[in-house]
């Protein structure tokens, strides 16, 4: 598993217990893992309701992600000069 590069430093006060900072460091990765085995034990569940919610939320996800990245492509490309932005023909914008 690759190691992510979107990660921020959190950095807490020196003057407080180890057993603190670790008990914070914990909370704060809980809330990371907890939704993803809420959705892995909805997908396995016997239970349709549960697979198809999962299935949806899945698909939500993907959503927000795919806005996100065209927003930020949007955002990019709007920058550019009209004349300086690449002319595609009719048979390139199709693929």
């Amino acid at each position: 598993m690759g190691v992510s590069r979107n990660r921020k430093l959190i950095v807490l006060p020196g003057g407080w217990p180890g057993s603190v900072k670790s008990a914070l460091l914990h909370a704060i990765s809980l809330t990371f893992t907890a939704p993803a085995f809420a959705r892995s034990k909805a997908e396995t569940s016997r239970n349709v309701k549960h697979r198809l919610q999962a299935d949806l939320d899945q698909a939500r996800t993907e959503n927000a992600l795919l806005e996100e990245e065209l927003r930020i492509k949007d955002a990019r490309w709007n920058r550019l000069i009209p004349h300086r932005r690449p002319d595609y023909d009719a048979i390139r914008r199709q693929k």
